[in-house]
């Protein structure tokens, strides 16, 4: 039976790279293989289960939502049972998967408030796993938290002035002035390094404006633009 996977390439990046650099910038242990497994498994049995909401010939996603399940939930309890504190991080979870449900049921889960809670819930993934290797939240972890949740939400914008809001002036200018905006208040704050690992995000979200590209082009400079924000992040807060 072949595996049938989620095909959002942008949700791949935002479920794996906050949880990298949570680990890496705390203290990587054991914890963090159950821990990622399940994030990784629960992540896929919920896209099935959002999907099924807004589809009417939805077996195939129901069954999927439930294989993931299956394999997620007892990595999850695991994960628990090593460190009970982690259920706290679901809790604050919750609400924004409420949205996310939400947005499913009536079909518009390209809104910007559902990415918006979608970004939240990955950037508490991202704290959570900090949490699991070091017992605690500091100055270095919110800050890192913030640094993924605004990249990703800058890169969300831009993303939409090349494929769904490519005609909207209006999103050129929120994606130009969020990346610069968050550059700057960075810098005012003393972290030059983490403002650096945003640069990338900046240049191409100009100098991509109104080019023609494809998904897949889109998606390959989202990859590299993840990673080379995951390598600055991590050298800058280890």
């Amino acid at each position: 039976m072949k595996p049938f996977l989620p095909k959002q390439h942008g949700a791949w990046a935002m479920l794996i790279v906050p949880f990298i650099i949570g680990t890496f910038i705390g203290n990587p242990s054991l914890i963090h293989i159950p821990f990622f497994l399940s994030w990784l498994f629960i992540y896929m049995a919920t896209y099935m289960g959002l999907t099924s909401l807004r589809i009417k010939k939805n077996d195939k996603f129901i069954k999927w939502a439930l294989i993931y399940s299956v394999i997620g939930i007892p990595l999850a309890l695991i994960t628990t049972l090593m460190n009970l504190n982690i259920v706290y991080f679901l809790v604050a979870m919750l609400p924004f998967f409420c949205i996310n449900v939400y947005y499913a049921k009536t079909n518009n889960e390209r809104a910007l408030l559902n990415d918006f809670a979608a970004i939240v819930i990955f950037s508490i993934g991202g704290l959570a796993a900090y949490f699991a290797g070091t017992n605690t939240i500091n100055t270095t972890s919110i800050i890192a938290t913030l640094a993924t949740f605004l990249f990703f939400f800058t890169c969300t914008l831009y993303v939409k002035t090349m494929i769904r809001e490519k005609s909207n002036t209006m999103y050129r200018w929120y994606s130009w002035g969020g990346h610069s905006l968050v550059i700057i208040l960075f810098v005012a704050f003393g972290y030059n390094l983490i403002a650096l690992a945003f640069l990338f995000s900046l240049a191409r979200a100009v100098y991509m404006y109104g080019k023609v590209a494809s998904p897949m082009k889109v998606g390959i400079i989202e990859i590299v633009n993840s990673t080379y924000f995951t390598l600055i992040v991590i050298f800058a807060l280890i």
